[in-house]
């Protein structure tokens, strides 16, 4: 209810602000009318500021018009004043929740059933800038268990702790940093201390876009049958980003194996399902496919590569570094590559 209140006094002195500056900006821009000389040279380069002048100035006809007399003749509620700004922000540092500073999502069911994991294991999809997760060491990908001999039991608790605990006071929690196999996961304590939930929140750095250097991908990635993940590292290659049921992934996937066949490079396709799932439908399958195809359950190489739908396909040059990234495939535009035309056939 505290927080609420402060809510609706701060959006009541943003108001003002913004209408001051409305104010300010309608002087200004009268003093610059009128202080234009350029527009006597140039009548119609004047008209036109003015005329853009008057647009502005009708958006912000506030005028509220006459209340009516029986309204008038109503005595006002009291109205009490607010309190001062520095008062407002104490009170916000009183009831704003402990933050840690990371979006998750739930472990995918084969991932926490092979690890043998409580219902309440939950995957990191990011770790923000600056926040106390970041210092402490985690990472996006990494699992977390909970407290010490105290796991999650149910999917959400990790942010029910963090609103929960104290501010700055080290904890505790378990996470699972994934190897390259299950075998090889390591378990690990984390010491971090809780800060207030920030009134601007740090942004996440976006993709790698065209022009940067690719990441690498995190370990985990599993090939589907006996074949082996390809070496990437000084080889141009394509990443192509995604999933059985996803149909415009399937009309993608005899374009993108025509490019790589006429340039000489690699293709990797990475499905974030299991390997049963991926494996079953690739048997199933009378089309051509790529023969390097992994699974990715935890979602990490979708995380470090920013994938959002699928499919994305993503190429990488020799150097390692992005020169082309395509989010959706449409048959009547193809690849949007420079320089490649393709006939379909």
């Amino acid at each position: 209810r505290r927080a609420s209140e402060a809510r609706w006094r701060l959006d009541i002195r943003r108001a003002v602000l913004l209408r001051m500056r409305s104010i300010l900006v309608g002087i200004g821009g009268r003093v610059l009318l009128g202080r234009d000389t350029e527009s006597v040279d140039d009548p119609a380069r004047g008209s036109e500021q003015r005329r853009a002048f008057e647009r502005l100035a009708n958006c912000e006809a506030l005028a509220p018009g006459r209340l009516p007399a029986a309204k008038l003749a109503a005595k006002p509620p009291p109205i009490e004043p607010l309190p001062s700004l520095a008062d407002e922000m104490q009170l916000l540092e009183e009831v704003l929740p402990s933050w840690l500073g990371v979006n998750y999502g739930r472990l995918p069911a084969s991932a926490r059933v092979a690890r043998g994991l409580a219902l309440g294991a939950t995957l990191l999809r990011a770790v923000l800038p600056d926040s106390p997760a970041q210092e402490a060491g985690l990472e996006a990908g990494d699992i977390v268990l909970g407290p010490p001999k105290r796991p999650f039991h149910a999917y959400g608790q990790l942010r029910e702790w963090t609103m929960t605990s104290p501010i700055g006071t080290p904890l505790k929690l378990v996470v699972v940093r994934p190897g390259m196999r299950i075998e090889e996961d390591q378990e690990i304590e984390i010491t971090l201390s809780l800060r207030r939930f920030p009134l601007e929140l740090p942004e996440l750095p976006g993709p790698p876009q065209v022009g940067d250097v690719a990441p690498a991908l995190p370990v985990g990635l599993q090939p589907v049958g006996s074949g082996t993940l390809p070496e990437l590292n000084g080889r141009s290659h394509l990443l192509f980003f995604w999933a059985t049921w996803c149909g415009p992934c399937k009309r993608a996937v005899p374009e993108v194996m025509a490019f790589a066949a006429a340039n000489g490079i690699s293709v990797l396709a990475i499905s974030d399902e299991d390997a049963g799932t991926v494996g079953g439908f690739l048997e199933q399958r009378q089309e051509g496919f790529f023969d390097q195809v992994a699974v990715d359950p935890l979602r990490r190489s979708f995380i470090t590569y920013g994938v959002s739908g699928t499919p994305t396909i993503i190429l990488v040059d020799g150097e390692g570094v992005v020169r082309h990234r395509q989010v959706g495939y449409n048959a009547a535009k193809g690849l949007t590559l420079d320089d490649w035309s393709w006939s379909g056939s």
